[in-house]
C-alpha cells in the first residue's frame, strides 16, 4: 500500500509540474501577443545562458536517457538581451528535441558566432517534420502527427514562444528537416552585441555612486528595515511615509537614488513619479519602484510613469548593492 501511494503521488507530481509548464508557456505567449513582455536588456555573453539552461535540464534528460553533445565557441559571444528570457530560449531547442527524440537519442547543440550573428543550432534524430508542415511549424497549436500513445504531450506552443522570444531580441528561427523519422535542426540567429547596439538602447547607463536615498514607504517595518540597510552602506536615507511627503523630500534633497512604493497613501508612487519627471531639477534622480505586484503589465505601468527600474518585494538586497554602486538595470 505505501508503494502504491508513493508511485500515485510521483504520478500527481510529473503530471501537476507538466501543467504547470504548459500554463507557464501560454501566459508567457498571451502576453507576448498583447505586447506586454517587457525585456531588461543588457550585455550578455551566450555561453553563459547556454551554459545555465544545460544544467537546469540535465535532469530531465538523464531520465530520458538522452545523449546530450556540446560543441560551445570558445570566445565569447555577447549579445544585447535579457538575461532572464535568454535561457528560455536555449531551453526551449533543448527540450524540444529531446521531447521528440526517443528514449537514449542523441542530441547536438552549437554554439558560435556566424558574421554578425550568434548562432544556436540543437540538431536530433526523432520524429522529424512533414515537409508540408516546416513552413507552419512555428505557428500556435501547430503539431506533427502524434504518437498513438500520445506520449509526447505537449500543445504545439513551445516553438511558438521561442520563435516570439527571439523576435523580442531582434532575431530569427528555422527549422529543418528531411521529413518524419529523419530527426530536424533548429536554428536560431541573434546579432551579436554591437557598441552602437548597446549605446542606442540603454537611456540612463553610468548613473554616480549613490550617497543620499529617499525612501517613500507607508508600512513602518518594511521603511525601517529598508532605512537600516541603506545606512549600513554609508548611505543618508530620507524616509517618507506617503507619496506627498516623499515629492517634498525629493524635491528638497534632490536624491541620488528614491525607492517608492506605488501604493501610497494621499499620493500614489505613480503620481509622485509623474511630478519628479515634470521637473527638470529632479533629472539626476534614479526613481525605482518598489511593489508586490511584479507582472510585466506592472512593471511596464512603473516605467511609463517615469520610473527607471521596478522592483517587486521582497527586493533583492543584491540589486540594492548594484543600485547604490550606480549599475544599469
Amino acid at each position: 500500500m505505501d508503494r502504491a501511494c508513493h508511485d500515485a503521488g510521483q504520478v500527481v507530481t510529473r503530471q501537476a509540474n507538466h501543467m504547470a509548464r504548459l500554463l507557464d508557456d501560454l501566459l508567457d505567449v498571451a502576453r507576448i501577443t498583447r505586447g506586454r513582455i517587457v525585456l531588461r536588456k543588457e550585455s550578455v555573453d551566450l555561453r553563459a545562458t547556454a551554459r545555465s539552461a544545460i544544467e537546469a535540464l540535465g535532469p530531465m534528460m538523464a531520465e530520458r536517457g538522452t545523449e546530450l553533445m556540446t560543441d560551445i565557441s570558445d570566445e565569447p559571444i555577447p549579445v544585447f538581451g535579457d538575461p532572464t528570457r535568454l535561457p528560455q530560449i536555449h531551453a526551449n531547442l533543448l527540450s524540444n528535441a529531446a521531447k521528440y527524440s526517443p528514449p537514449g537519442a542523441r542530441v547536438r547543440f552549437e554554439l558560435r558566432r556566424e558574421g554578425a550573428d550568434a548562432m544556436i543550432r540543437v540538431s536530433d534524430s526523432g520524429r522529424g517534420i512533414d515537409r508540408e508542415l516546416l513552413p507552419q511549424i512555428f505557428d500556435l497549436f501547430v503539431q506533427g502527427q502524434p504518437t498513438l500513445d500520445r506520449s509526447d504531450g505537449g500543445l504545439g506552443i513551445g516553438l511558438t514562444l521561442l520563435r516570439s522570444l527571439v523576435q523580442l531580441h531582434d532575431g530569427r528561427a528555422d527549422a529543418e528537416s528531411d521529413g518524419p523519422g529523419l530527426g530536424s535542426v533548429l536554428t536560431v540567429r541573434l546579432p551579436l552585441e554591437s557598441a552602437t547596439t548597446s549605446a542606442g538602447t540603454t537611456t540612463k547607463a553610468g548613473w554616480p555612486r549613490v550617497r543620499t536615498v529617499v525612501v517613500v514607504e507607508d508600512q513602518p517595518d518594511a521603511r525601517q528595515m529598508m532605512q537600516l540597510m541603506l545606512e549600513t552602506d554609508g548611505v543618508t536615507v530620507f524616509p517618507a511615509a506617503n507619496g506627498e511627503a516623499g515629492l517634498e523630500l525629493i524635491e528638497r534633497t534632490h536624491p541620488e537614488l528614491a525607492l517608492v512604493d506605488l501604493g501610497l497613501p494621499v499620493m500614489s508612487g505613480f503620481e509622485l513619479a509623474r511630478r519628479v519627471r515634470d521637473n527638470a531639477d529632479n533629472a539626476t534622480t534614479r526613481l525605482v519602484a518598489v511593489s508586490g505586484y511584479g507582472q510585466d503589465s506592472d512593471i511596464q505601468a512603473a516605467l511609463d510613469a517615469g520610473f527607471d527600474e521596478h522592483l517587486t518585494k521582497p527586493a533583492d538586497p543584491a540589486r540594492i548593492e548594484q543600485l547604490l554602486k550606480g549599475q544599469p538595470a
